[in-house]
């Protein structure tokens, strides 16, 4: 049976066999593959993890108010946690609010009892990473290779194709994670009645 992908390196000299490159053996590799990998690597999971709102790698927490109030337009800051790639809401007794960031913090309109609540993506190690997405980000990561080792832009567009194909497949079927929301129609169906 064929190793599984479950570390940073697994998923790099994967990228790196699809090209026909040689593998690495550690990240901090003096090799053209190993700086490119090093320069590429967070980067490449961070835009993917940023591209949808991923079961599997969606946290909350509760956040803790900043002494420092906002200069203007908003009330109060939070400071974001430090493993958040990208804030997917926010919220104040289980109730969506509006919100900005900036900085690392997210700044909105709260009192200083009131609790807020974030849902966030965060960087999973690999081994947690569904098999779609983690084929999704490899054929990402070869298409960068090709470009930048092979020098062969042909093989970097049929690589991102992969990868925008293996994205796609990944969302649909993390789409499925979650309860199917109920489309509340009371509104649309009384107004055709009137």
């Amino acid at each position: 049976m064929p190793d599984i992908a479950d570390s940073d390196l697994d998923v790099a000299n994967s990228a790196l066999h699809l090209i026909g490159a040689e593998a690495l053996t550690a990240f901090s590799d003096d090799s053209p593959e190993g700086k490119i990998a090093t320069s590429i690597f967070e980067d490449t999971i961070n835009s993917g993890l940023s591209g949808h709102r991923w079961r599997f790698a969606s946290k909350q927490r509760t956040l803790t108010k900043s002494s420092v109030d906002p200069t203007s337009r908003w009330d109060s800051a939070y400071s974001l946690p430090s493993d958040c790639v990208i804030v997917s809401a926010a919220t104040i007794n289980d109730a969506r609010i509006k919100y900005d960031i900036y900085q690392r913090k997210i700044y909105c309109d709260a009192t200083s009892t009131d609790t807020l609540v974030i849902d966030y993506i965060f960087r999973p190690d690999v081994v947690d990473w569904p098999a779609p997405f983690k084929m999704a980000v490899t054929y990402s990561l070869a298409s960068i290779f090709a470009l930048s080792l092979a020098r062969d832009g042909r093989l970097s567009d049929v690589m991102g194709q992969q990868s925008l194909v293996h994205f796609a497949r990944a969302r649909h079927i993390d789409s499925q994670q979650q309860t199917t929301r109920k489309l509340t129609t009371t509104g649309y169906i009384s107004q055709r009645r009137t």
